[in-house]
């Protein structure tokens, strides 16, 4: 692996259609609210301790349910943006394999005893 591969999943994923198609159906508000509150945490290179905490920690937005609900509502409603998702998750197991020199039977197994832990 090489800084190459790195910037190119980097770009890619600024890059990704899902971002353009859930932007296109949310509101402003919640944007703004994702953004403030929930936004990606920058990692310095070299420095892999917090990378699991980049884009899933907790988050709590600042809005009324009525326009959350109707948020998601947009977004099930939209199968643009699930096949957008499809093609992100084919592009990181991609990457993945990028990522881990062929290694992705071994996380795959990984994977799959963390999903099945109590």
């Amino acid at each position: 692996m090489n800084l190459r591969t790195i910037e190119n999943a980097t770009r890619e994923g600024l890059e990704q259609g899902y971002r353009i198609e859930f932007r296109k159906a949310m509101p402003m508000t919640v944007q703004r609210e994702l953004a403030r509150r929930c936004g990606d945490r920058p990692v310095q290179p070299g420095q892999y301790d917090g990378i699991d905490s980049v884009i899933d920690y907790p988050c709590t937005l600042d809005l009324p349910p009525a326009i959350l609900d109707a948020a998601a509502a947009a977004l099930r409603a939209d199968p643009e943006i699930r096949r957008a998702l499809r093609l992100r998750i084919a592009d990181l197991n991609t990457r993945l394999f990028d990522f881990t020199g062929g290694n992705r039977d071994q996380f795959a197994q990984l994977e799959e005893s963390l999903s099945s832990a109590p």
